[in-house]
């Protein structure tokens, strides 16, 4: 039960931050967008920072191993090291 919720979660998570780039292309106010964006922003944090400790310590290893993945790919490309 607390590995779907974390998925759902999570998958809130992306939605929101999906929405937060769309948020400059809408045609309300400036101060709409502002509120919204920064709406979208909070809700889009909290939701990851709650989903990760219920999804288990293997999904955060398994993020940072796919994270040192890309580091290393960039630096290589880059002939850093």
């Amino acid at each position: 039960m607390a590995r779907m919720l974390g998925y759902s979660l999570l998958l809130l998570s992306c939605i929101a931050w999906g929405l937060l780039l769309l948020v400059p292309l809408s045609s309300v106010s400036t101060e709409q967008k502002l509120a919204s964006g920064a709406g979208l922003y909070i809700f889009g944090q909290v939701t990851w920072f709650v989903c990760l400790p219920l999804l288990g310590r293997e999904f955060i290893d398994r993020g940072r191993h796919s994270w040192r993945r890309v580091k290393d790919w960039l630096r290589r490309d880059r002939g850093q090291k």
